[in-house]
């Protein structure tokens, strides 16, 4: 009886441990181009005002460049969280936004069943507290949750009545 359990618990904290190794593998993998802007992105909060604001509108740019890979919507999202901290231009925050609006367009994330993706919710909240601009014609900002008001007739503008902040996983970590 002793041993069926001395097992049962070896056995038990032998799944944990390859379970977090599986999550330990999970790791998000940044490229050569990726890389110096997530270094960036990370060392934001540490900048005086001025260069951040700058630089936070050079990354936005920089972030606009990179080909459609799933990454660029993570840069776009961790930059445009970490953007609202503080004063730092209109024109720098409406970089941010066109920079997150692009990245949504070209590879809209599934999101979850019911839920507006997080990064539609950044989107709305830039544009509705903010004030900044965004266009977007893609149908599925719609089924996101996200309310619109007409803006154009070929474009539309996102509105939301929430405002969820999270930080992309993998960028902003110490």
């Amino acid at each position: 009886m002793g041993n069926h359990r001395a097992l049962t618990t070896l056995l038990f904290a032998g799944i944990f441990i390859c379970g977090l190794s599986v999550c330990a593998q999970e790791k998000v993998v940044w490229s050569h181009q990726e890389k110096p802007i997530v270094e960036q992105i990370r060392g934001l909060r540490k900048l005086d005002d001025s260069v951040r604001a700058r630089t936070t509108k050079d990354l936005a740019l920089q972030i606009r460049q990179l080909p459609v890979v799933p990454n660029k919507l993570r840069l776009a999202g961790a930059l445009a969280n970490l953007s609202t901290e503080g004063d730092f231009g209109r024109d720098t925050l409406q970089e941010v936004t066109t920079t997150l609006a692009q990245a949504l367009h070209e590879q809209p994330p599934a999101g979850k069943p019911g839920e507006p993706d997080e990064q539609y919710v950044e989107l709305a909240s830039l544009v509705r507290y903010e004030h900044m601009s965004a266009e977007s014609d893609n149908p599925s900002s719609r089924r996101q949750g996200l309310g619109w008001r007409p803006m154009m007739p070929s474009a539309r503008r996102l509105t939301s009545r929430s405002r969820i902040s999270k930080e992309s996983p993998g960028i902003c970590e110490a």
